[in-house]
């Protein structure tokens, strides 16, 4: 009877977990900028930052987060729009394409993010 009920209990839990795994999807990455670069006019130096995003489709609010230097704690650096466009396949790795830079940190044009058929597109400034 305990194993029948230890069964029941583990199978309905696979199946909880699965059912709720697309509600417990995050919608973030991690970038390195190995240069300067520019996003809707704010200046991003090099270094790691985490990249989160609320919404979908034609807006999107995204977050660039960066941890203060020597301290635990973290800094949000930029907060701008952009839109999710649908791709073809999944993008095999995350990645930055920027646009021309005219003398100046090169601008962040979109952010593909790895496992994902979206990119993140942002305007140009």
């Amino acid at each position: 009877m305990h194993h029948k009920l230890w069964a029941t209990l583990t199978i309905a839990f696979a199946v909880f977990a699965l059912a709720s795994a697309p509600a417990l999807a995050k919608n973030s990455t991690q970038i390195k900028l190995d240069e300067p670069a520019s996003l809707a006019g704010t200046e991003l130096t090099p270094g790691t930052y985490d990249v989160s995003w609320d919404g979908d489709g034609s807006k999107v609010t995204v977050k660039f987060v960066r941890d203060i230097d020597f301290t635990r704690e973290k800094e949000v650096v930029a907060e701008v729009e952009g839109k999710l466009v649908d791709r073809e396949t999944k993008h095999p790795y995350t990645m930055v394409k920027f646009g021309e830079n005219g003398g100046g940190p090169k601008p962040i044009k979109e952010i593909g993010v790895r496992g994902m058929k979206h990119t993140i597109v942002f305007a140009a400034k």
